[in-house]
């Protein structure tokens, strides 16, 4: 609720609000509230939170960007057009469409930086400097209708033959320097905000996936959830033996690469890598998508299977330590999401007991000599085209339950 109403704020006081509200604030500074009792005031009050609860929703998304910032300029224009064209033609209402415009361009521009993630501090500068010149810009425009001025005559470049007269006033040039400090205040702590924030994304992103983050930092990880997700374990083959005639350093080099390797594949695929456990993965598919997630998961191990010789190629170049082989167990079920852990140090990870079965059906890759091991739950949401390259293992049992599981093996 709390991230709603920020972001509806953010909205109505900063990105695409802004020209609007300040408009019906120096109306009824003028009017009263006697300004709202007129169905077209009323209407642009009306569009005007409802275009940034929108957008506050929903703005993430292109078109709805496009659209929704231009809903009160639209609303507004078509509710005033019985006054006249001429009056739509004034300053005050050309300067909805041109604000509009601009904050949409300055949105899209943030949108661009976000997805190349690049630095959005100037952008967000830019953004303070036009809030602060919509303030102005009305103050200038009510400043000159209080002289009596018909504001049908007061144009978009009309208006500016009465900037001279409105400078003479120092009152006037005490404001608009106000206005320039505020703004370069305000601006600089917006800057400030925004790298803070784009080193701890960075930061954090080194060490949790992208999107495990954003739940952590959008408050989203704050409660449990119950999931069905599809939970894929990998695990290298004599490891213990490479460890005993091998340099650290060297051990360390190579696990760096083994993981950038799943890493990669896991991304392409829409996971998410949980967890390193030692020399282990443990990777979840399903968290946006659950629909194809099994067929993700497999599709990855398949991958990685098919480029190992690769790899290990690239781990002879550079002289690491070459793993034998791996292997992978697969499993699709119920499991638990949330944070775990004392109070001091958390994990924000899945738990349950279809999480314990997925590594269990890896460590049975070692009994059955096998590099990929599913469950039947697998098995069943696969697509026939996949479903022909595994062979039926049968019931077999494994460690911690009483009943055997059935099994399918990915066929040499």
């Amino acid at each position: 609720m709390h991230r709603h109403l920020k972001s509806f704020l953010d909205e109505l006081l900063f990105y695409s609000g802004q020209f609007a509200l300040f408009y019906i604030v120096m109306r009824m500074s003028e009017n009263g509230l006697g300004f709202l009792l007129e169905t077209d005031h009323l209407l642009l009050l009306i569009a005007l939170i409802v275009q940034s609860a929108w957008l506050a929703i929903q703005g993430h998304r292109l078109w709805v960007r496009l659209l929704g910032t231009f809903l009160v300029p639209v609303i507004y224009s078509l509710s005033e057009i019985s006054e006249g064209l001429s009056y739509l033609f004034n300053a005050a209402h050309m300067g909805f469409w041109i604000y509009a415009l601009l904050t949409a361009l300055l949105q899209l521009h943030i949108m661009h930086l976000k997805e190349q993630g690049k630095n959005q501090q100037l952008t967000e500068l830019a953004l303070v400097a036009m809030t602060i010149s919509i303030f102005l810009f009305l103050y200038f425009y009510f400043d000159v209708t209080k002289e009596g001025v018909p504001e049908a005559e007061l144009t978009i470049f009309g208006i500016f033959t009465y900037l001279p007269e409105f400078l003479d006033d120092r009152t006037h040039l005490y404001i608009i320097f106000g206005g320039l400090v505020l703004a370069l205040i305000l601006g600089l702590g917006r800057m400030e905000i925004t790298r803070l924030k784009d080193r701890l994304n960075l930061l954090f992103g080194l060490y949790v996936d992208d999107r495990i983050r954003d739940r952590i930092l959008s408050g989203q990880a704050a409660q449990a959830e119950k999931a069905e997700l599809c939970v894929l374990f990998a695990d290298i083959r004599n490891f213990t033996g490479l460890t005993e005639t091998h340099e650290a350093e060297q051990i360390t080099r190579m696990l760096n690469e083994y993981f950038e390797f799943w890493d990669s594949a896991v991304r392409k695929n829409g996971g998410v890598i949980d967890k390193f456990i030692g020399d282990a993965v443990m990777m979840i598919f399903g968290l946006r998508q659950k629909e194809f997630a099994c067929e993700a998961a497999v599709r990855t191990a398949r991958e990685l299977l098919e480029t190992w010789p690769d790899f290990q190629a690239k781990l002879r170049e550079q002289g690491l330590p070459i793993p034998e082989r791996f292997g992978c167990g697969c499993h699709f079920g119920r499991v638990i999401i949330g944070n775990v852990g004392s109070l001091a140090r958390r994990s924000y990870t899945v738990i349950g007991d279809d999480v314990n079965l997925a590594a269990r059906l890896e460590s049975a890759c070692k009994t059955h000599q096998q590099s990929l091991i599913i469950s039947d739950r697998v098995y069943q949401q696969l697509t026939l085209e996949t479903q022909e390259v595994f062979q039926s293992l049968g019931p077999i049992p494994v460690k911690g339950k009483k009943q055997s599981i059935e099994a399918w093996a990915l066929m040499p």
